[in-house]
């Protein structure tokens, strides 16, 4: 459950920052002060759930870990396929 609740609130922090007023894109210095933001709110929301990610993993047992870990091998090769095509 706190990696859930970690997980939306990092989401809705990113949003914020993501609608917040945007530097001027037509400019190459905007644009990279854009993305430099959009970057630096994923890393937050990424810092904000390892913790309680852990957490959660480690309260799996074995099967459940094999499982999980299974899952989210098959989720990174449908992501790695749609970036071939």
């Amino acid at each position: 459950r706190a990696w859930q609740e970690a997980r939306v609130k990092a989401r809705e922090d990113s949003r914020t920052a993501q609608c917040s007023p945007k530097p001027d894109l037509t400019t190459f210095k905007g644009r990279l002060d854009w993305r430099q933001k959009r970057l630096e709110a994923q890393l937050a929301g990424f810092k904000a759930t390892r913790a309680p990610l852990e957490a959660f993993y480690a309260g799996l047992s074995d099967q459940q870990k094999a499982s999980w870990d299974a899952f989210r091998e098959r989720r990174g090769e449908r992501r790695r396929g749609r970036r071939d095509n």
